[in-house]
Protein backbone atom coordinates (compact mmCIF):
# COMPACT_ATOMS: atom_id res chain seq x y z
CA UNK A 1 0.00 0.00 0.00
CA UNK A 2 1.22 3.46 -0.89
CA UNK A 3 1.92 5.84 1.97
CA UNK A 4 0.64 9.40 1.50
CA UNK A 5 2.94 12.14 2.73
CA UNK A 6 1.78 15.71 3.15
CA UNK A 7 4.02 18.65 3.68
CA UNK A 8 3.31 20.93 6.59
CA UNK A 9 1.99 23.69 4.30
CA UNK A 10 -0.39 21.29 2.56
CA UNK A 11 -1.71 20.04 5.89
CA UNK A 12 -2.28 23.59 7.14
CA UNK A 13 -4.04 24.53 3.89
CA UNK A 14 -6.33 21.49 4.16
CA UNK A 15 -7.21 22.33 7.77
CA UNK A 16 -7.96 25.96 6.88
CA UNK A 17 -10.15 24.89 3.95
CA UNK A 18 -12.01 22.39 6.15
CA UNK A 19 -12.63 25.05 8.81
CA UNK A 20 -13.88 27.52 6.19
CA UNK A 21 -16.22 24.89 4.75
CA UNK A 22 -17.59 24.06 8.21
CA UNK A 23 -18.16 27.74 9.04
CA UNK A 24 -19.85 28.33 5.68
CA UNK A 25 -22.07 25.26 6.10
CA UNK A 26 -23.06 26.40 9.58
CA UNK A 27 -24.12 29.83 8.35
CA UNK A 28 -25.95 28.46 5.32
CA UNK A 29 -27.59 25.38 6.79
CA UNK A 30 -27.09 25.73 10.53
CA UNK A 31 -29.31 27.15 13.21
CA UNK A 32 -32.28 28.80 11.53
CA UNK A 33 -33.48 32.04 13.02
CA UNK A 34 -36.79 33.66 12.36
CA UNK A 35 -36.73 36.32 9.71
CA UNK A 36 -36.00 39.48 11.58
CA UNK A 37 -37.09 42.67 9.92
CA UNK A 38 -34.57 45.41 10.31
CA UNK A 39 -36.64 48.53 10.74
CA UNK A 40 -35.60 51.70 12.38
CA UNK A 41 -38.52 53.23 14.14
CA UNK A 42 -38.38 56.95 14.51
CA UNK A 43 -40.53 59.22 16.55
CA UNK A 44 -41.19 61.52 13.62
CA UNK A 45 -40.13 62.42 10.14
CA UNK A 46 -37.54 65.09 9.52
CA UNK A 47 -38.39 68.32 7.71
CA UNK A 48 -36.82 67.01 4.50
CA UNK A 49 -38.86 63.81 4.64
CA UNK A 50 -42.06 65.71 5.28
CA UNK A 51 -41.36 68.08 2.40
CA UNK A 52 -40.61 65.17 0.08
CA UNK A 53 -43.82 63.39 1.05
CA UNK A 54 -45.81 66.59 0.55
CA UNK A 55 -44.31 67.19 -2.89
CA UNK A 56 -44.69 63.54 -3.91
CA UNK A 57 -48.35 63.51 -2.94
CA UNK A 58 -49.02 66.68 -4.93
CA UNK A 59 -47.79 65.20 -8.24
CA UNK A 60 -50.66 64.89 -10.69
CA UNK A 61 -50.78 62.09 -13.25
CA UNK A 62 -49.52 62.96 -16.72
CA UNK A 63 -52.23 63.25 -19.36
CA UNK A 64 -51.14 63.19 -23.00
CA UNK A 65 -53.22 64.84 -25.68
CA UNK A 66 -53.27 62.32 -28.53
CA UNK A 67 -55.49 64.37 -30.84
CA UNK A 68 -52.31 65.53 -32.61
CA UNK A 69 -51.86 62.02 -33.99
CA UNK A 70 -55.18 62.24 -35.83
CA UNK A 71 -54.77 65.63 -37.49
CA UNK A 72 -54.58 65.78 -41.32
CA UNK A 73 -51.11 67.34 -41.21
CA UNK A 74 -49.74 64.47 -39.12
CA UNK A 75 -51.39 61.91 -41.38
CA UNK A 76 -49.62 63.46 -44.42
CA UNK A 77 -46.19 62.68 -42.99
CA UNK A 78 -44.31 60.13 -45.06
CA UNK A 79 -41.81 57.50 -44.10
CA UNK A 80 -38.31 58.58 -45.20
CA UNK A 81 -36.41 55.48 -44.12
CA UNK A 82 -33.23 54.82 -46.05
CA UNK A 83 -32.04 51.24 -46.42
CA UNK A 84 -28.64 50.60 -44.90
CA UNK A 85 -26.33 48.79 -47.28
CA UNK A 86 -23.87 46.20 -46.05
CA UNK A 87 -20.31 47.45 -45.86
CA UNK A 88 -16.99 45.71 -45.51
CA UNK A 89 -15.90 44.95 -41.98
CA UNK A 90 -13.18 47.04 -40.39
CA UNK A 91 -9.66 46.04 -39.54
CA UNK A 92 -8.96 42.91 -37.53
CA UNK A 93 -7.22 44.95 -34.85
CA UNK A 94 -8.51 48.54 -34.80
CA UNK A 95 -5.76 49.56 -32.38
CA UNK A 96 -2.88 48.37 -34.53
CA UNK A 97 -0.70 50.94 -36.22
CA UNK A 98 -1.58 51.74 -39.85
CA UNK A 99 1.84 50.59 -41.00
CA UNK A 100 1.26 47.08 -39.66
CA UNK A 101 0.45 44.46 -42.28
CA UNK A 102 -2.78 42.54 -41.76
Amino acid sequence: MMKLSFSRNTLIALVVIAVLLLVGAYYLFGAKQENIAVVQETTGASDVELRFLTLASSIQPLVLDTTLLHTPRFMQLTDIRVPVSAEAAGRTNPFAAFSAQE
